[in-house]
């Protein structure tokens, strides 16, 4: 029952999104993307 929920909410089915959907999300809210990190190098690894 959660899956079929969540499917519903996100406006999904079961075999994802179309390229249509995908093309129209990604215009809308832009790339799936992390922040890069701000790491100091080899240094902050050790430490």
């Amino acid at each position: 029952m959660y899956i079929k929920q969540t499917l519903e909410d996100l406006q999904l089915d079961r075999d994802g999104l179309s390229t249509q959907q995908a093309q129209e999300r990604l215009n809308t809210s832009g790339p799936n993307r992390l922040p890069s990190s701000q790491r100091g190098g080899l240094y902050f690894v050790f430490c």
